[in-house]
């Protein structure tokens, strides 16, 4: 070997040394500074996330609270059409009872 190509090489192995040291230098200060964002923003998003659950379930709670009023208020419409009806029968017996007594009274003789 010449004694140029050993100061080429020992200027290349500076080299190659200065540049991986830089290249190890700014990986670690990328890779820190993202481990730093990902702890800091990690329960902001834990939080985002429980948030958004929460939402979903109260959502689902208010449809559910939505069905049981319509149902109970058909409930009650059904129950009110009923009772109605049984009124009507009810109002209609009373008539058919006064046709009866009438009927007797015109045809019983009285006792005295």
């Amino acid at each position: 070997m010449s004694f140029k190509q050993n100061i080429m090489e020992k200027q290349e192995s500076k080299i190659r040394k200065v540049f991986f040291s830089e290249v190890t230098i700014a990986v670690t200060i990328v890779s820190v500074s993202a481990g730093f964002i990902f702890w800091i923003t990690g329960p902001q998003n834990t939080s985002n996330l429980e948030i958004q659950r929460i939402k979903d379930q109260m959502d689902a709670q208010q449809k559910m609270q939505l069905q049981i009023q319509n149902i109970k208020d058909n409930d009650l419409h059904t129950i009110e059409g009923k009772v109605s009806d049984l009124q009507d029968q009810v109002i209609d017996l009373q008539q058919e009872v006064i046709k009866v007594e009438t009927l007797l009274d015109e045809r019983l003789p009285a006792k005295k």
